[in-house]
């Protein structure tokens, strides 16, 4: 997955591709979005405006899981990606603790309107050449940065059913995951109220749906 995000004011809604998810924009939050510290949206093919200075990208990889022969000698995790964005020319600029673990199958990512935490689920997956299921489904929190975007893991994790997609209400309140239950065999919808001041997350009475 890839997603882009700010220390400030923006939102993020992802589109996947080949083990990544990106996002880009003002005011929303979703798996898909990218934002940037300072105000302003990344730019994106679905009518956005350009990024504003000083603006980072957020790209959660789940390519590189343990087992798989295509990734290097001992890479458990890719994690989350952060990259400066020139938006004159468009260039990325990697930040120099990038890539953050998350200690797992990194799927989706969500950063709150305010750009104080970005959220991180986790899934499982296949091991390469193997039936063994290796990571951990949950859901990991970090910090932002507000001046350099740079990413802050957080202790503690929520554990939740495995994950496809996740998103953040408008005003930064509500965590939303939409997932899979492979007891049931169903998919379902978990929710969570943000602290705006921790960052940490408690269920939602009702869920999930």
């Amino acid at each position: 997955l890839v997603g882009c995000g700010s220390g400030n004011g923006a939102n993020p809604a992802a589109s996947q591709s080949s083990g990544s998810n990106t996002s880009a924009t003002p005011g929303s939050n979703n798996t898909n979005n990218a934002t940037a510290p300072g105000g302003g949206t990344a730019p994106s093919s679905n009518g956005q405006q350009p990024s504003a200075p000083g603006e980072v990208l957020y790209v959660s990889s789940h390519y590189c899981t343990l087992g798989n022969s295509a990734c290097a000698d001992g890479n458990s995790s890719d994690g989350v990606f952060a990259y400066t964005i020139d938006t004159s020319t468009g260039n990325l600029q990697a930040l120099p603790a990038s890539p953050y673990n998350t200690g797992s199958f990194a799927l989706a990512l969500a950063v709150t309107p305010s750009r104080h935490f970005l959220y991180v689920a986790n899934a499982t997956s296949v091991a390469s050449g193997t039936n063994t299921a290796v990571g951990v489904n949950n859901v990991v929190t970090f910090s932002v940065d507000p001046n350099t975007g740079a990413l802050q893991r957080l202790p503690g994790a929520t554990t939740i059913n495995s994950p496809i997609t996740m998103s953040i209400d408008p005003k930064g309140r509500f965590l939303y995951i939409a997932a899979y239950n492979e007891k049931t065999g169903l998919s379902e919808l978990d929710a969570f109220s943000i602290d705006s001041t921790t960052g940490a997350l408690t269920p939602l009475p009702g869920f999930p749906v």
